[in-house]
């Protein structure tokens, strides 16, 4: 019973993206080609599986079919944002005391430029002009707004932290690991780190990459 009904949804789906896929791109001359198209609207229907209908889904696709799902997903461009207001005046000179929030943002685009995945880190401080009086550091990774196949595992590795609550500053560097994967076979990965420094009279730096 189970099967049949993995089945039946399997053809609703798939009747729903041949659907809405444009008729002249589905069965024009150039049909044997990825269609990005036709891979988003299938990665629509593959997020919303578990891992075992996932893959038996996959498994029953054309090989058309899948090197489009593929192409939708896979990242091939980078990008490093501003999160929480990050100027590019990070040597700027403050001398009175306060608290400030900065951080920075990395994330991945395929080739309609939809985020795939979005990896970000940021520091809450408190300082008094010379030294830092308090800080809290978050990090996180998830897919992008868009349907997206890739997964954030966590750190690649441990993050590095330096100096503190009561020296001169604050140093964290992190480093995300996404993978995009179908039944249980990694496709692409990605390693974005994020390198931020918040100071004791209120500077700070950020960099970012992968």
């Amino acid at each position: 019973m189970r099967a049949f009904k993995l089945l039946l949804y399997v053809c609703l789906c798939m009747f729903m993206v041949v659907s809405t896929v444009n008729p002249v791109m589905a069965a024009g001359p150039n049909s044997g080609e990825p269609d990005p198209i036709l891979g988003e609207e299938l990665t629509r229907m593959l997020v919303k599986t578990n891992e075992e209908d996932r893959a038996t889904i996959w498994a029953q696709l054309t090989e058309h079919e899948k090197s489009s799902v593929i192409v939708y997903n896979t990242v091939v461009k980078v990008t490093s944002d501003v999160f929480d207001n990050l100027s590019t005046k990070d040597e700027m000179t403050i001398t009175a005391s306060g608290c400030d929030v900065r951080g920075k943002k990395e994330k991945g685009y395929n080739v309609f430029g939809a985020v795939l995945w979005e990896y970000y880190s940021r520091v809450e401080w408190c300082y008094n002009g010379s030294t830092v009086t308090s800080k809290f550091a978050t990090r996180t990774g998830k897919p992008g707004p868009f349907p997206s196949l890739w997964e954030y595992k966590g750190d690649a590795v441990p993050p590095i932290e330096g100096g503190g609550v009561g020296q001169s500053y604050y140093r964290i560097w992190c480093n995300g690991y996404f993978r995009f994967a179908i039944a249980g076979w990694p496709i692409q990965t990605a390693y974005p780190w994020i390198d931020i420094t918040v100071r004791g009279n209120g500077t700070f730096s950020a960099t970012s990459g992968q």
